[in-house]
């Protein structure tokens, strides 16, 4: 059985339920990756699968950084997963019952596609204004090309990915082609 996810605004508070359709690009879901917060444009979140502590092997192929190939039950398709967790350079934490596989919906159009990527665990969807939204800082510990730019939540910023960029520009990029 599914928990739903908890929407909440950065200062903790519920939102009356005529705000929460204020722009889709004010809302993020924030889950975790190697002990750290990040977030991902709520509006291309497709899918959320709970892999109930199930150990994923992401092992690498030759001339391609490590992925894994899942049969997704979202209409008979197979859709790549990437693993940012390397790319991050993050400490991949023991399989649990909070591992979750959240499938999002590139941007490419007119052939949008599916892709996932194995999380830590999922918390909740902020609804975050825009002027605690920036692009990525310079001193970003992590590769800021990855990244859409980071959101406040609280007194600390949250990175938030770019899965098309990734793709796109990054060298997981294979992973999809291939």
């Amino acid at each position: 059985m599914r928990t739903p996810l908890q929407v909440v605004r950065s200062n903790g508070k519920k939102p009356e339920p005529s705000r929460l359709e204020d722009g889709m690009k004010n809302r993020f879901l924030i889950f975790r990756l190697g002990g750290q917060e990040f977030a991902v444009e709520a509006a291309r979140v497709r899918d959320i699968q709970h892999l109930r502590g199930a150990a994923l092997a992401i092992a690498p192929s030759e001339g391609r950084p490590p992925s894994l190939t899942l049969n997704m039950p979202l209409n008979g398709k197979t859709i790549p997963v990437l693993s940012l967790h390397q790319l991050f350079g993050l400490h991949r934490t023991a399989a649990n019952a909070r591992n979750c596989l959240v499938v999002i919906e590139t941007q490419e159009r007119p052939n949008a596609r599916l892709v996932g990527i194995v999380v830590d665990s999922v918390s909740r969807v902020e609804l975050v204004s825009s002027r605690h939204q920036q692009p990525p800082p310079g001193d970003c510990p992590f590769n800021p090309q990855y990244l859409w730019g980071r959101i406040r939540l609280g007194e600390k910023w949250r990175p938030v990915i770019d899965v098309d960029r990734i793709l796109n520009g990054g060298p997981q990029a294979s992973v999809v082609a291939g």
